[in-house]
This record gives structure tokens, sequence and C-alpha cells, in this order.
């Protein structure tokens, strides 16, 4: 996979991309289910996947209606390319 990818570090509330921490005020991205300030952030960062893994779901988000998790599932602009016991991931395309 050639693209920057958005996730949770281990739970250590710091987000990566390619590799490179984010300031921490960027995990408000995780907790938005503002379509545009999403779309906004992964255009800047030319993120083009972001990987879900189960320990997100229970730690960062009450529910499937939280923020970034409910937006990836109900948005147009993302697709689920793959759904395994480890990790969910979705593409960006706008």
């Amino acid at each position: 996979m050639d693209s920057t990818v958005l996730t949770d570090n281990m739970h250590q509330n710091e987000l990566l991309f390619s590799g490179l921490k984010l300031p921490n005020d960027q995990k408000e991205i995780f907790n938005s289910r503002n379509v545009n300030q999403i779309v906004k952030y992964l255009q800047l960062h030319e993120i083009k996947h972001i990987v879900i893994t189960p320990e997100m779901k229970r730690n960062l988000w009450k529910n499937e209606e939280d923020g970034l998790l409910f937006v990836v599932e109900n948005h147009e602009d993302f697709a689920k390319v793959y759904d395994g016991s480890a990790y969910t991931i979705y593409s960006f395309e706008k």
C-alpha cells in the first residue's frame, strides 16, 4: 500500500501518518462527525487510507455512531477495502 494511512498509535493518544507523530490536537478528527472537517484534514495530510482496529472501536468511540467511525461507514467518500478480525481498512477518495 503506497499511501498515507491514519490510525491510532496503540491507544497512546498520538496519531501517526507515514510514521510521523502528529500534534495531540489532531485526535479531534477521531471524535468528529463533521465531514467537511474530516475531508479537509485528510486532504491536507494526503491520507488515503484509514485503519480501524477493534481496540480503537472499544477505546475511542462509545458506539458505531460516534466520530470518524460513523463517517467512514456512512459517507460516500469512504469505501471499505478490507474487513478482517484484526483491523478494517477504508479508502478515502475526494
